[in-house]
């Protein structure tokens, strides 16, 4: 039964778990925020993204705080998640999502936006 259950370890391990991580999308979207010096979160967003980036996120709960780092720093990337789409429907200024994609396990999506170059 150990060795049973010592085989079993291994095989996830080493296989089933690297395909598994493969799809997270913090780590399919990583490259797009690595570099960016401005992140911004609107709301929630995958926490997975704080734990990867070693850094912190300042986290704006209101639209006009995103309006305000925009219109300073108009690369930002804005991380979220797809349920708050619709409160920036009408924002300012027009936003792109760069990525979206189906949290692992979870029934949120996550979605990185930035603002349309003129």
């Amino acid at each position: 039964m150990m060795i049973g259950n010592m085989v079993s370890a291994m095989l996830l391990f080493s296989i089933g778990l690297p395909k598994v991580f493969v799809q997270n999308p913090v780590e399919q979207s990583l490259s797009l925020v690595e570099q960016e010096a401005q992140l911004i979160a609107y709301k929630n967003f995958n926490p997975a993204y704080l734990f990867n980036l070693e850094r912190t996120i300042p986290r704006a709960k209101v639209p006009l705080v995103l309006q305000q780092q925009l219109r300073v720093y108009p690369n930002t990337i804005i991380l979220t998640q797809e349920r708050y789409l619709k409160e920036l429907r009408f924002f300012p200024y027009p936003l792109d999502t760069i990525f979206i994609q189906q949290d692992l396990f979870e029934q949120q999506r996550s979605v990185l936006l930035r603002r349309t170059k003129d």
